[in-house]
């Protein structure tokens, strides 16, 4: 786990680099920052987050689909 660890630190340490540096502050996004883990969560404003999802898919960035967290796949503010 620490070799993968070792793998996974400076492609989360650049997607928050990005984060912080192109929407922070923005008001249109805020994030999790993973401390340990391999996860963080990525919350848009209400009805954008499904078009968000396909907007990085095409870019070559992979998130779980849209409401995923939420009973039946069905965000209630996308």
């Amino acid at each position: 786990m620490a070799r993968h660890a070792r793998l996974l630190r400076p492609k989360f340490e650049q997607v928050i680099s990005i984060f912080r540096e192109e929407l922070d502050g923005s008001g249109i996004a805020s994030w999790t920052e993973p401390r340990g883990g391999y996860f963080l969560s990525f919350d848009t404003m209400p009805g954008c987050a499904a078009r968000t999802v396909e907007l990085c898919r095409r870019a070559g960035v992979k998130f779980t689909p849209a409401g995923s967290t939420w009973p039946y796949g069905r965000d209630p503010q996308d």
